[in-house]
């Protein structure tokens, strides 16, 4: 056996591990969770998730509106990453003025 292979096996070994050190109970409750701002210890939580997203749905909402992501122009995984680097260096760009004024 090829010594990669042990190195996987023994990474696969020690996942599995840590995965079953959590309780049964507690894997299921988390399973699908999100969020919701009604729950009262989620108050905080959620806040912050939203300050967060907010900044991030923003710039892929520019991509798709006036950057032209909304749709694939090229075929190929290559190809369509450099249009989505390319769109989000114009996102950054146009954002400059914004952020060094304030």
């Amino acid at each position: 056996m090829p010594a990669n292979c042990e190195v996987q096996n023994e990474q696969v070994r020690s996942r599995l591990a840590r995965i079953q050190d959590v309780p049964r109970q507690r894997k299921r409750q988390d399973r699908g969770r999100r969020l919701h701002p009604k729950e009262p210890k989620a108050k905080g939580r959620y806040a912050l998730s939203i300050k967060h997203r907010k900044p991030i749905e923003e710039a892929f909402g520019w991509a798709k509106t006036v950057g032209g992501m909304a749709q694939a122009v090229y075929r190929g995984v290559e190809r369509v990453r450099s249009r989505f680097i390319l769109t989000m260096a114009a996102n950054n760009l146009a954002r400059l003025p914004r952020l060094l004024a304030a």
